[in-house]
């Protein structure tokens, strides 16, 4: 469920000591600090591409007086070890094989139905990947790009779409990294980093 918050809603609005160009000042002074900066740059420059910002529920209140963003959202994503342990796939995602009447195939991780491009996990189906072992590079990006997929699917992520998901696994394929905005580029672990944010 997402918690909509008026846009401008900062931490000016909650303190009647703050003066006008107070705000203004403040994002001067943060821009002239340089280097120091550069991961608060990062996710001011960060959220209006990637929309609503996400949090688990217990983080919602401590993150409302902080926040700068037009919106945030809970998210109830569900992590990889939890789908792989779960016998309720959203359709059109198959987890195994049915056989018999009506019967399906498990879904490869690259095929139609994910949008994944690539070869990177050539005969591997979802659960195949979502079960390698974390190497902080291209198989937890593939484990983690999985799962959300499935939690978009799901609805369980309002900030993270299942073609978002597809961009950022398709970018990182064929370029070695993903842009959430122009000159921001996120390599795997920042991209996983992302998406364990949606993840409950």
């Amino acid at each position: 469920m997402a918690v909509a918050i008026p846009s401008g809603m900062g931490d000016g609005e909650h303190s009647s000591s703050v003066q006008p160009g107070d705000a203004a000042s403040s994002r001067r002074r943060i821009l002239r600090a340089g280097v120091g900066t550069a991961p608060v740059l990062l996710t001011l420059m960060s959220r209006p591409v990637l929309g609503i910002e996400c949090m688990a529920g217990s983080a919602m209140g401590s993150t409302l007086h902080a926040s700068h963003s037009a919106q945030i959202a809970t998210c109830s994503g569900l992590t990889v070890a939890a789908w792989i342990n779960s016998n309720s796939w959203p359709d059109p995602y198959k987890k195994t094989a049915k056989n018999g009447a009506h019967g399906w195939d498990a879904t490869k991780y690259h095929c139609t139905t994910t949008g994944f491009n690539g070869t990177t996990f050539s005969g591997y189906v979802m659960l195949d990947v979502m079960n390698l072992a974390d190497d902080g590079g291209t198989k937890s990006l593939g484990r983690y790009c999985a799962a959300a997929l499935l939690n978009a699917r799901s609805g369980r992520t309002p900030v993270l779409s299942e073609t978002t998901v597809r961009g950022m696994w398709n970018a990182f394929l064929a370029q070695g990294y993903y842009e959430p905005t122009a000159g921001v580029r996120w390599g795997a672990a920042q991209i996983v980093a992302y998406i364990k944010t949606t993840m409950g």
